[in-house]
This record gives structure tokens, sequence and C-alpha cells, in this order.
């Protein structure tokens, strides 16, 4: 897909908006701060992320971006299991964002099998 200009740059920003709603949201669940529009905004984004992956290997396609080294951290972050969270129990719910973190494991940490509680796997 090729983008203009102006529209890329739209793009972009969208992505640079949710991902700071998706740091907002961790930042809230792990200060327990309960009951806030903001923990179920993300909440939200984080079902939205999943959605927009998909089945698709990586978010923009079939080979890794700028924006998966930037949703692989965040990814990881959420799932990571010494860190009990709502906001995790709600990433947890989505396979494909496991087998995402498996499949950029895999290609970018050979050495390892697991990270953030999900096993590396091409």
């Amino acid at each position: 897909m090729v983008l203009g200009r102006d529209r890329h740059r739209k793009f972009l920003f969208k992505i640079d908006t949710e991902v700071c709603q998706l740091l907002l949201a961790i930042w809230n669940d792990e200060a327990r701060i309960v009951g806030g529009v903001e923990l179920e905004i993300g909440h939200a984004v984080v079902d939205h992320r999943a959605d927009f992956l998909g089945d698709k290997p990586f978010f923009m396609g079939s080979e890794p971006t700028g924006v998966d080294a930037t949703m692989f951290a965040f990814v990881c972050g959420l799932l990571c299991p010494h860190f009990e969270t709502r906001t995790r129990a709600v990433a947890e719910r989505h396979d494909n964002l496991r087998r995402y973190v498996g499949r950029m494991t895999a290609r970018f940490y050979p050495d390892l099998t697991e990270l953030a509680g999900c096993k590396a796997a091409a």
C-alpha cells in the first residue's frame, strides 16, 4: 500500500496516538486507578490493535516495519507474566497477539525460546 505524504503522516499520527493511549492505560492499570475512563479506553485500544493485526503476520502485512518494532515492545510489556494487571488479562484473550510476540521473538531474537510468556515460533 502506497500512501501520499499527507495520508502517510496522518496514518503515523493515528498509530502514535493509539500507542500513547495504550501507554496511558498500562500506566493507569499499574497505578491501580480503578473505574477510570482511561482504563476502558486502554482496553479498547488493546482490542483494536488485536483486531487490526488480525491474521496478518505483522501489523502492516507480510513483512515487519517500524510499526512492528514499536508494537512488539508494547505487546511484550502487556503480556509480561511478571505483572498482574487487568490490561494484561485483556491482551491475553487475543491469541493473535501471543502468536505475534512468538513470531517476532523467533525472527529477531533467535536465541530465545520464549518472551513475555509466549513461545518463540516462526
